[in-house]
């Protein structure tokens, strides 16, 4: 009996020491499938966040890019007759800050380049003659260089005359000029 005793012992301690092992097996294949879902989304966790900075640095240049082009928009004239308007009316008011006759010879407006239709700027050619002293012709054009918009000077005149008030002669210049504008085309 004693025999039979220390049999269903051993039995017993050797099916619990396999089910042991049975458990102990689970376990690990658990653990390792669930480290391999943990790699996954630690993965994907890091791809998102990489995504989320690039997103970030996208969404900063953008708004940076958004500056410039709004910068850079504002040194052209818009388009519309009432722009044009008051770009010729600035033009005036630095003529009379300067103290010089001001008189506007042409105005045209015309494609930048030979193949304008698709174009999306245009120039605006403006002819002035300005009559002042030298000072004051010299004090125009540094105005009209520092205005806010893209302008290129295209041709400059200038002449010297003296003139007689009474018993002084003064010195008279005047000036031709033609500025280039850009200019957005309607659309």
């Amino acid at each position: 009996m004693k025999n039979q005793s220390i049999k269903k012992s051993f039995i017993f301690s050797l099916i619990l020491l396999v089910i042991i092992w049975a458990l102990v097996g689970s376990f690990s294949w658990i653990i390792n499938i669930k480290k391999g879902e943990t790699a996954k989304l630690m993965a994907n966790i890091t791809a998102q966040s990489s995504r989320k900075n690039e997103i970030q640095t996208l969404a900063t240049k953008l708004l940076d890019l958004n500056d410039k082009i709004e910068k850079t928009d504002s040194f052209i004239l818009l388009p519309g007759q009432e722009e044009l308007v008051k770009f010729i009316e600035k033009i005036e008011v630095i003529g009379k800050t300067a103290g010089v006759s001001l008189t506007i010879d042409s105005i045209e407006v015309e494609p930048i380049g030979s193949d304008a239709p698709t174009k999306t700027y245009e120039e605006l050619n403006l002819g002035l003659n300005i009559v002042g002293s030298f000072k004051q012709v010299f004090h125009f054009f540094s105005l009209m260089e520092n205005l806010p918009y893209h302008v290129r000077i295209e041709q400059v005149g200038l002449t010297q005359n003296m003139e007689r008030e009474g018993k002084v002669e003064k010195s008279i210049w005047r000036g031709d000029f033609i500025f280039k504008v850009s200019k957005l085309v309607s659309s």
